[in-house]
């Protein structure tokens, strides 16, 4: 009977403390995101707590220096110095990414990775220094899928045993072992505790007592792939990538309605879960040259993107609604990438029989048009949404940085002179689809366009309405 007793109590503590299913849970079975625990470490988590109560018990035999042993395949636990920079330090912002929260009905700990970008649909993230509730952050089945594919990770509270049967407080109370031992009594372990009133408390008790283990796993930074790199330096960047963890650098997108290109070697499956959460993104449907001689315009066309995917090689417009103040992203981090292309060109020109759209990936020397084979004319979205063009004496010195697009026109398909082009102001028609098949802007408003659009400067044409580039209508005078 005893016996019975103690296989029942067992299999309650696996039930209660046993790891997470796939609703924490990401690919293969880590995290998404990345965290620094020192100024040169960054660490992956497991995506579920381990399980069985042998691990539960002191951290002694997941130590830094075992990770490496048969059967842990690199995985350990965090020191308590490394609990400490991740949660407190973490180059001044480990207060603004941990909090308690509720995922899914649990109580926990939520941690943000390095790279954090709150996913669209999702309510906000409240930080611990907002205060310490469980109810703060509340977040379900579905919500936190995306919380989880943009790098959270969640440490539910399961309680602690001291006898390997009972389990203490284990809906409300979370305790997560260090593998190091405390310094004024090896009889002792590092563990960090947190509960409905109290986060980050460094406590020291008996190995002998059962706690939560999640493992970590140190990674390589994110490869970077540098937007001012050429052929040379982006192939050898792909070369060297050890994982599947992409950031593109050395480009500001700022969030104030500027219309930006974006050209990735990868798909992104979720946009919602990416850097690229809230912007709108759109895709290019073709244009044609409009107007009389001498007074062209240019109406492009765009569709605002169906679905949340985007496929490699093929470029896009996007933008973000102006923020105040106005918030702007420095990297743009993807993670767990799918369908790369280590190709130096991209995969697609979208667009129609007159103007096309072209993508690349590294920096790149934009064609001229000294001979027919390369008779079109390229043009830029610049500064305030205005279209550029150009100068054609230094064209065969232009470069174009990396991950981005722009148009051109096709042979015969534009003003007779080159001239004509710097000046052509621009008509941007946002659209559904099958508006813009056509490429005829909306009568209704061809004599407010002539009236408005100076100098390339941008309105926007979005469902039948003109909008300035602040989101304000616009109506004439």
């Amino acid at each position: 009977m005893r016996k019975n007793n103690i296989i029942f109590r067992i299999l309650c503590l696996c039930l209660i403390w046993g790891g997470f299913g796939a609703v924490y849970s990401t690919a293969e079975g880590a995290t998404s995101g990345l965290f620094s625990v020192s100024l040169t470490k960054k660490v992956r988590f497991a995506d579920t707590n381990v399980t069985g109560l042998k691990q539960w018990s002191y951290a002694n035999d997941w130590r830094e220096d075992q990770k490496n042993e048969e059967g842990h395949d690199g995985w350990y636990v965090l020191d308590h110095a490394e609990w400490t920079y991740m949660l407190i330090t973490r180059d001044g912002e480990g207060l603004s990414k941990n909090a308690l929260g509720t995922v899914v009905g649990d109580s926990g700990l939520i941690i943000l990775p390095d790279d954090w970008v709150q996913p669209a649909g999702v309510p906000v993230y409240k930080p611990v220094k907002e205060g310490y509730d469980f109810r703060n952050n509340i977040y379900t089945a579905s919500e936190w899928a995306l919380m989880a594919q943009s790098g959270a990770v969640f440490l539910p509270c399961k309680g602690y045993s001291t006898d390997g049967e009972t389990v203490t407080d284990p809906t409300r109370h979370g305790r997560y072992w260090a593998s190091d031992e405390y310094e004024s009594n090896t009889a002792n372990g590092y563990n960090i505790s947190f509960d409905f009133n109290i986060i980050h408390d460094q406590n020291n008790y008996l190995k002998t007592h059962y706690y939560s283990v999640r493992l970590v796993k140190e990674e390589a930074s994110v490869t970077e792939l540098d937007e001012t790199h050429e052929s040379d330096d982006y192939e050898d960047d792909w070369t060297a990538a050890k994982t599947k963890d992409f950031a593109i650098v050395n480009r500001t997108f700022a969030k104030d309605s500027t219309l930006y290109t974006l050209c990735l070697p990868f798909d992104v499956p979720n946009v919602d879960a990416s850097p690229l959460a809230g912007a709108e993104i759109f895709e290019f449907k073709g244009g044609r040259v409009g107007g009389t001689t001498g007074n062209e315009q240019l109406f492009l066309n765009l569709s605002r993107l169906s679905g949340k995917r985007l496929t490699q090689g093929v470029p896009y417009v996007l933008r973000w609604a102006k923020t105040s103040p106005v918030q702007e992203i420095n990297r743009l981090c993807f993670y767990n990438i799918e369908n790369w292309d280590d190709n130096t060109t991209a995969a697609t020109d979208p667009g129609n029989e007159t103007i096309k759209f072209h993508g690349v990936y590294p920096k790149t020397h934009i064609p001229g048009y000294e001979t027919a084979e390369e008779a079109h004319y390229n043009f830029f979205i610049g500064a305030n949404d205005s279209l550029y063009w150009p100068d054609d004496t230094n064209y065969t010195g232009h470069m174009m940085k990396g991950f981005r697009a722009y148009f051109y026109i096709m042979p015969g398909k534009g003003p007779s002179s080159i001239s004509q082009y710097r000046h052509m102001p621009v008509v941007w028609q946002i659209n559904e689809e099958e508006d813009c098949a056509t490429g005829i802007p909306n009568t209704t408003y061809t004599e407010r366009v002539e009236k408005i659009f100076r100098n390339g400067q941008v309105v926007l044409i979005i469902d039948g309405t003109m909008y300035d580039l602040q989101g304000k209508k616009v109506c004439d005078r």
